[in-house]
C-alpha cells in the first residue's frame, strides 16, 4: 500500500551493522549465557538482514530465500538450545492449539506450503519467548533488557540519518516516512516499538535515562509514520511516562499529582489530536459511519474504499469471501495463506486473516494465545502491572490494522513481551528475580507443573 524504498549503499549498512554486532559480542561476553547469547545474536541478525532485502529477499534454493533460509536455521538452533523438557511446559499450550489448526485446515484444503511456512513462524516465537524468559530467569530481568537495548542501535542510527539522506517513502495522503533502507513502514516500526516495549519494562534505569529512551523511540515511530504502530504505541508510552514520573514522587503527593497529569494529558491529547488530524481523518470518519462500514464491498463508495489506506474496503472483501465459504471453510478456513492467488494484498488484520484462512477455530485459538497471556500479566505486581498490560494493549491494537505475525520482525516484539510476563509471573510465585545455579532447578520445576 505504500511504495518500496531501496536500501541504503552497502557501504553505509555494512559498518552500521558491524559496529551493532562489535556491540551485542560485548554484551554477550558480559553475560556469557547461551539463552542470552542466542536472543541477541538472533535479533542483530534480523534486523540486520532485513536492510538488506535486495538480495536477502530473492529466492536462491527451491524458492526460498535466505531470509526464509536463515530464519530455519535460526529455529533449529533456538530448539535445540531450549531443549524438548521446556518445550513441555503448559504455557505453551496455546500456541500448539493453534499450530493443530494450522494442519487441520492445511489437510482440508492442500495448502502444505502455506501450513509449514506458517508453523515455522510460531516455532520461531515460542524459542525466542523461551530464550527470552529463560534469560531473565537465569541473568535476571534488568541486566537482559540493558543488554537488549544496544541490538537496536544500528536500526535507529539508520533511521536517523535517512533523513538528511533524504531516503524516504511518500504515503496516499502525502506524508512523508523515514524508513531507514527497511523494505516497508511494517517493518521498522514493530523494531522502533520493541525497543519502546523493551524501554518500558526497564524498570531499574533513572528518571533522565526512562524519558531519553521514550524520546528517541517516540520520535523514531513518529518518523516511521506508520499509523497503526503510532496507534500501538500511545498506551505504552503514555504508562512509561506516567509511572517514571510517579516512582520519583512520595506517595502523599502522589493523588495532587495524578489529577494534575490528567488535565495535562487533556491538552496534551487536543493539540495532537488538531496537529495530526488530516493523517488520523480516517479513524473519526469510520466513528461517525459506526456500523456502516459492515456491508458487502460492492456497496462501499469511492470515498469508503480508500479508508485506512483501503483497509476496511479489503478487510470487507475477505470476510464475504468467508462467509461465502462452505461449512468446512467457516470452520477452519481455506487454509494457511489460503489468501495467495484469490486477493492481491494479505488482509492487514490478523483477526482477519486468521478467520479467513484457519476459520472460527484458528481465530478461537489466536484469541485464546492473547487473552491467556493477557490474564497472565494480570497477575504481576503492582508496580510492573500498569505498564505491562499496556504493552499488551498495545500489542493488540497493532493487530487489528496490521499483521505483526506477518513479519519475523513482529514475532519478536511479542515473543519479548511473552518473556517479561512469563517471568514477572514466575518471579512473583518464586521470590526470586535473578537466579544463581542451586535455585534454577526449583523454579524450572515449578514452571513444568
Amino acid at each position: 500500500m505504500e511504495e518500496q524504498v531501496p536500501s541504503f549503499p552497502i557501504y553505509v549498512t555494512l559498518p552500521v551493522c558491524s559496529a551493532t554486532l562489535l556491540l551485542v559480542l560485548i554484551q554477550v561476553w558480559q553475560l556469557r549465557d547461551s539463552f542470552a547469547t542466542f536472543l541477541l545474536l538472533a535479533m542483530w541478525f534480523r534486523y540486520s538482514i532485513a536492510l538488506f532485502h535486495e538480495y536477502t529477499y530473492t529466492p536462491i534454493v527451491a524458492g526460498l530465500s535466505l531470509v526464509a533460509l536463515t530464519s530455519i536455521a535460526v529455529v533449529a538452533v533456538g530448539l535445540l538450545l531450549v531443549g524438548s523438557r521446556r518445550l513441555l511446559l503448559r504455557r505453551l499450550v496455546p500456541f500448539y492449539g493453534i499450530v493443530v489448526v494450522i494442519f487441520i485446515s492445511a489437510l482440508l484444503n492442500q495448502t502444505w506450503l502455506g501450513a509449514i511456512n506458517a508453523t515455522l513462524k510460531w516455532f520461531y516465537l515460542i524459542v525466542f519467548a523461551l530464550a527470552a524468559y529463560l534469560a531473565m530467569l537465569r541473568c535476571g530481568r534488568e541486566r537482559i533488557l540493558r543488554s537488549l537495548a544496544v541490538v537496536f542501535t544500528g536500526p535507529i542510527m539508520l533511521q536517523w540519518l535517512s533523513v538528511p539522506w533524504g531516503l524516504k517513502t511518500t504515503n496516499e495522503d502525502g506524508s512523508t516516512s523515514f524508513l531507514g533502507g527497511y523494505q516497508h513502514q511494517q517493518s521498522l516500526s514493530i523494531i522502533l516499538l520493541t525497543f519502546l516495549y523493551v524501554t518500558c519494562f526497564s524498570r531499574e534505569m533513572s528518571g533522565t535515562a526512562s524519558y531519553v529512551r521514550l524520546a528517541i523511540s517516540v520520535a523514531a515511530i513518529a518518523l516511521a509514520n506508520y499509523r497503526t504502530a503510532l496507534l500501538a504505541a500511545v498506551l505504552p508510552a503514555g504508562s512509561l511516562a506516567f509511572s517514571t514520573l510517579l516512582r520519583n514522587i512520595v506517595p502523599k503527593q502522589r493523588g495532587l499529582l495524578l489529577m494534575v497529569l490528567a488535565i495535562v494529558a487533556v491538552f496534551v491529547f487536543a493539540g495532537v489530536a488538531v496537529l495530526v488530524q488530516e493523517r488520523f481523518a480516517d479513524i473519526g470518519t469510520m466513528i461517525d459511519k459506526n456500523t456502516s462500514l459492515l456491508q458487502p464491498p460492492e456497496r462501499f463508495s469511492r470515498e469508503e474504499t480508500r479508508m485506512f489506506s483501503g483497509r476496511a474496503y479489503l478487510w470487507s472483501q475477505y470476510i464475504e469471501a468467508y462467509l461465502d465459504g462452505s461449512i468446512i471453510n467457516i470452520l477452519v478456513g481455506f487454509g494457511p495463506e489460503g489468501w495467495v492467488g484469490r486477493f492481491s494484498l494479505y488482509a492487514h488484520n490478523t483477526f482477519v486473516s486468521y478467520l479467513y484462512e484457519l476459520g472460527l477455530l484458528g481465530l478461537a485459538a489466536f484469541l485464546w494465545i492473547l487473552i491467556s497471556n493477557f490474564l497472565m500479566a494480570l497477575h504481576a505486581n503492582r508496580d510492573d502491572k500498569p505498564t505491562l498490560i499496556s504493552c499488551h494493549v498495545g500489542f493488540f491494537v497493532l493487530n487489528l490494522a496490521t499483521m505483526p505475525f506477518w513479519t519475523l520482525e513482529g514475532a519478536i516484539l511479542y515473543a519479548l513481551l511473552l518473556g517479561q510476563t512469563w517471568h514477572l509471573e514466575s518471579t512473583k510465585l518464586s521470590g526470586e528475580e535473578t537466579l544463581y545455579p542451586r535455585t534454577r532447578l526449583r523454579v524450572d520445576r515449578l514452571q513444568s507443573r
